[in-house]
């Protein structure tokens, strides 16, 4: 096992580079590339799958020539003569030389340009279908005698496909993956009629149900629809149910109900395939409802007898598995109940080791890389995950007559980080975050945008054009694929620093955004200060303000000011709200350089687009300058201040009032020399200039 790890291991690390060292290594394991004349070497039996398979992963997608055609002549590899392991292992033996080779030929389909003289098609699809033998299907050109025997196999002049079947069908899928060919698949086709369903082995449907996908792999779609047009009408009519008068006593309900388990089952794990890592609610609860459905008719044993203990847990584990590709990395809870309860059957002789072996994948599947991965959709993982899941269970811890036990691990090389979980950089604590997520434009779908909620799993990092933070209670971040932000982000386990603003509460203490201080509508004597992690100050002058505003009756404005600098986490605004506050306490009081910096203030808000300042405040201390202004006018000793600043007008003389010089500091358009003389229309414009209330306006200018 030691060798097997290595090779399949160093294999991965260096797929698709067919690099020299490595296939150095991987042909000292491998008989058949090596010359004739070499000594026989003594490799055990799962070493050359492992070999066969690791030669798939280093030229994958490179259609060597060289290779391809030695991974074709291994599928129907015949039985070494005089060998002690010549009967074990050899269906896995043929089911790794034909994804080794779907591997090396994926996706090239008709233009496998230097390889058409192999005849590569028409030789896999022999071997799926069998016939006589031909020497083009051997090293050496030779047709081995039919009466070769060790005492154990006797090959006879047809092609055994029991054993080549299963690898070629897969071969020959991944080879026209996505191609559409209509040939070929025609050629894999189901069976219409109860007569040909039964000259082809029940588990076969299952592989070819797969590879029809696999070559129609865009019309693979995550319905019952879909899933149910595979199945051939023979078999859903007759498929679990009983013999009655009606029915002809030629059908045989066996095998329709080992057919409709299989084809399913295939259809699921096509589904899987087609949608692992995504989390795609169409594709769960499709394939869902069948893991339900197999489950419930195993509890029946009128219908286990119909169909056969060993095919029902075969369907039913690979559809808990597909949903769990599905599913791969969110913990689902459904899934999690139904493997619950099928690791409690144990003793049971239903439940075999390759069962709970099946249950256990489902199970790590949920939780891949404690939530942090999940597995990859993309073609170049297609043979590893089918690899990894291929739904032929062994019956004990050694056995790897069918499939090697050790390509499980394979699933490893299609997972990838995907989970996006925002941190709060003030507390370091995990936290929720809603993010917009927009999806570049591809050939399937045109580029569109959602919002979802953080910690979750992304898409494929490749589709993702732009994730942003759309939300009041977090600082805004952006992150884009041209700067590489998002990969490192989904790579990285440090997670997404984000900052949340003053004032506001995380989604698990305030969900709906009803609690948070920004969100207050009580009274404002009832206001707290707001305590921050960021400005540690902030709340120390939020102490200063409140008590000030007690002490006070300009309560509105205070709070205001306390609020806008705190929400902003800009506690150097607070010095400048206290300025305007004493500036409009007391009209006589202060400089006129704190008037003439509010007058500025109002030119400022009115030309910026983008305030510093809050606007409403200026606005509130404009409003409660003019009160007072209009309130001192009115008192008895107006006329003596409206006839100085009659004088000012004229003869610009300054006037000996604080007040009346913070006034002409505050309305600037009152200036020396505005009016020319100090008759009825000159007084009127003069009383307009001053913002007075119309009564007091009328009292003015009838004393005037």
């Amino acid at each position: 096992m030691t060798a097997v790890g290595i090779l399949l291991g160093i294999s991965a690390s260096m797929r698709g580079t067919m690099d020299v060292s490595t296939a150095r290594l991987l042909t000292i394991h491998t008989p058949a590339l090596l010359p004739a004349s070499t000594t026989h070497l003594d490799i055990a039996h799962s070493t050359k799958i492992a070999a066969l398979v690791g030669l798939g992963l280093l030229y994958q997608f490179s259609s060597h020539r060289l290779i391809a055609g030695v991974l074709l002549h291994e599928i129907y590899h015949p039985p070494e003569v005089g060998s002690k392991n010549v009967t074990n292992d050899r269906e896995s033996y043929s089911l790794a030389a034909g994804l080794a080779l779907g591997m090396v030929l994926m996706g090239k389909g008709d233009n496998m340009i230097g390889l058409h003289d192999l005849n590569i098609t028409n030789h896999l699809c022999l071997l799926i279908n069998g016939g006589h033998k031909s020497s083009e299907m051997f090293k050496d050109g030779s047709i081995p005698s039919s009466h070769a025997s060790n005492g154990q196999v006797y090959e006879g002049e047809m092609i055994n496909i029991d054993v080549t079947s299963v690898g070629a069908t897969l071969a020959l899928g991944l080879t026209y993956f996505n191609t559409k060919s209509q040939a070929v698949y025609d050629w894999l086709k189901l069976p219409q009629t109860q007569y040909i369903l039964e000259t082809i082995r029940p588990d076969f449907l299952q592989i070819r149900v797969i590879s029809l996908s696999l070559i129609m792999w865009e019309t693979v779609l995550p319905t019952d629809q879909w899933l149910l047009g595979y199945l051939p009408d023979v078999v859903a009519k007759y498929a679990f149910k009983r013999p009655s008068q009606q029915v002809s006593s030629s059908v045989d309900f066996e095998t329709h109900s080992q057919a409709y388990c299989y084809i399913v089952s295939g259809a699921c794990m096509s589904i899987g395939l087609k949608f692992a890592g995504t989390w795609n609610k169409s594709a769960y609860k499709t394939l869902l409802s069948y893991t339900e459905k197999f489950l419930e008719i195993s509890q029946k044993p009128s219908l286990v007898d119909q169909s056969g203990k060993h095919v029902l847990e075969n369907a039913l584990c690979t559809c808990l598995l597909s949903v769990a590709m599905v599913m791969s990395g969110s913990g689902d809870l459904q899934i999690i109940r139904i493997c619950r309860y099928l690791r409690t059957r144990i003793g049971i002789p239903l439940a075999t080791y390759g069962s709970h072996m099946a249950v256990h994948m489902a199970l790590a599947l949920l939780f891949l890389g404690s939530g942090r991965y999940t597995l990859s959709c993309k073609p170049d993982t297609l043979p590893l995950l089918l690899s990894a899941f291929f739904p032929k269970f062994p019956i004990h811890s050694n056995d790897n007559r069918y499939h090697l036990q050790a390509l499980r691990h394979l699933y490893a090389q299609a997972a990838e980080p995907r989970l996006i979980f925002p941190i709060d950089v003030d507390t370091g604590e995990p936290c929720y975050v809603p993010l917009q997520v927009t999806l570049s434009a591809t050939e399937d779908y045109n580029r569109f945008s959602y919002v979802t909620c953080a910690p979750t799993i992304m898409p494929q990092i490749d589709a993702i054009e732009r994730i942003e933070i759309c939300d009041q209670r977090h600082w805004p971040i952006v992150l884009t694929s041209q700067d590489q932000c998002i990969r490192m982000t989904l790579g990285g386990r440090s997670g997404l620093a984000v900052k949340r603003k003053y004032g506001h509460l995380t989604y698990s203490e305030d969900p709906n955004g009803v609690v948070g201080a920004m969100i207050r509508t009580m009274p404002f004597r009832h206001y707290s200060p707001l305590t921050s992690h960021s400005h540690s100050k902030l709340t120390q002058m939020q102490h200063n303000f409140l008590n000030m505003a007690k002490e006070s009756d300009e309560n509105p404005f205070i709070y205001l000011a306390m609020r806008d600098a705190v929400s902003r986490e800009r506690p150097e605004l607070l010095s400048l709200y206290y300025k305007i506050y004493e500036a409009t306490s007391s009209i006589g009081g202060g400089s006129c350089v704190d008037f003439q910096q509010l007058f500025f203030l109002n030119i400022y808000k009115r030309v910026s687009t983008d305030c510093v300042v809050s606007k409403d405040l200026v606005d509130l201390a404009n409003k409660k300058l003019q009160r007072k202004i209009r309130c001192w006018f009115s008192g008895p000793e107006n006329l003596d201040h409206l006839k100085e600043l009659l004088d000012y007008t004229l003869t610009r003389k300054q006037p000996t009032s604080a007040t009346l010089l913070n006034y002409l500091a505050f309305y600037s358009d009152i200036s020396p020399g505005c009016l020319g003389s100090h008759s009825g229309l000159s007084v009127a414009l003069f009383i307009t200039k001053l913002h007075l209330s119309a009564a007091v306006a009328q009292q003015l200018m009838a004393a005037l």
